[in-house]
């Protein structure tokens, strides 16, 4: 696919973002991707961002681009969402999810209850989603992430509910790799 060709000021269909004082630049139209990482206890601040590069550099190979960071330094991965829950929300914040996990928990439909106006809801009611967290460790502000990746290898339940918080599909280091490979072959 050939980018879009800019006419002159005013009479493109380019936002106005596309435009320098030099006149039009080109606008990156590959999917939008937040990487995310943990820095954990023996991994230096170097040894991380290094991490985090590669990552980077395999998303544009994926055909991703990389919009923003969220790191955080942790003694160990969370066993539901890797991250905290701070963090967790900051990730929301640009992808659009809720920034929590939804309990899939079902509320059963008591004798007696009449559609929209049950009698007895004993179920906890859903979380408030949380306010909007400006996260100081993001580089740039970036549009919202289409996809977020995460350096660290994932489990399933991890997986899914980091696409529950955010709103988007995740993939870890092995997924980003088994994907460019499926698209080679």
């Amino acid at each position: 696919a050939q980018p879009p060709r800019a006419r002159q000021r005013g009479t493109s269909s380019l936002p106005a973002e596309a435009y320098s004082a030099d006149g039009p630049r080109m606008v990156d139209e590959r999917p939008s991707a937040l990487l995310v990482g943990a820095q954990l206890p023996g991994i230096t601040a170097e040894e991380h961002r290094a991490s985090l590069d590669e990552l980077g550099r395999l998303a544009s190979t994926l055909g991703l681009n990389v919009t923003s960071r969220v790191v955080q330094k942790r003694a160990a991965l969370s066993k539901a969402t890797v991250l905290g829950g701070g963090k967790l929300q900051t990730i929301a914040a640009r992808t659009g999810g809720p920034g929590y996990v939804p309990s899939p928990a079902v509320v059963k439909q008591q004798k007696g209850d009449h559609v929209g106006f049950p009698s007895s809801a004993k179920a906890d009611p859903e979380p408030e989603p949380p306010e909007e967290v400006v996260d100081e460790d993001a580089e740039g502000p970036g549009p919202e992430a289409e996809i977020v990746l995460v350096d660290h290898d994932l489990t399933p339940s991890q997986m899914r509910n980091l696409e529950r918080a955010t709103g988007v599909d995740v993939l870890d280091r092995t997924g980003v790799i088994l994907e460019i490979f499926r698209q080679i072959g």
